[in-house]
């Protein structure tokens, strides 16, 4: 009975769900983010529309007219830095799937050897306890097989 080999799947798991998280996100971001502009300016031209008589009146009127084109200003960068940032985070989220789907296939290949191996192990403790030298022949055969492929299998991990 063969040890089983496992591949660090679960990091790459991990790898790729934090990208995926993120690139969900940044799309998010994108989808949201024009519609608090437009709030924004909305807000904007309420606070210019504003009647403003005394200079305490006139003075928040300009705090809060500084303070929501500020906003603005931060609301578009953002939309600005989101948009240029998510090519790059699907491209990164799309490698590191790949990369996970080939290290999953990788993995299989390395169990489903192993799994030859053991039962050609069984098959040669069966052919021995019945007196077969055939059987136990071919199933070692068979074995030596697996164990090769297994190890030219990890030799590439």
């Amino acid at each position: 009975q063969l040890t089983p080999t496992t591949l660090p799947l679960a990091d790459l798991e991990d790898k790729e769900r934090k990208a995926r998280e993120t690139l969900n996100d940044a799309k998010q971001k994108v989808h949201d983010l024009p519609g608090s502009i437009r709030d924004k300016r909305k807000q904007i031209k309420d606070i210019q529309g504003r009647n403003a008589k005394s200079p305490e009146t006139k003075a928040k009127k300009a705090r809060d007219l500084n303070k929501a084109q500020g906003e603005l200003q931060d609301l578009q960068r953002s939309l600005a830095a989101n948009r240029k940032a998510e090519p790059k985070r699907r491209a990164e989220w799309k490698q590191l799937a790949a990369d996970l789907k080939q290290a999953k296939r990788y993995q299989a290949a390395i169990t489903k050897t192993e799994t030859l191996a053991d039962v050609a192990a069984k098959q040669m403790a069966t052919a021995n306890a019945a007196g077969d030298r055939g059987g136990w022949d071919a199933a070692k055969g068979r074995r030596s097989a697996a164990l090769k492929t297994l190890q030219t299998l990890l030799a590439k991990a």
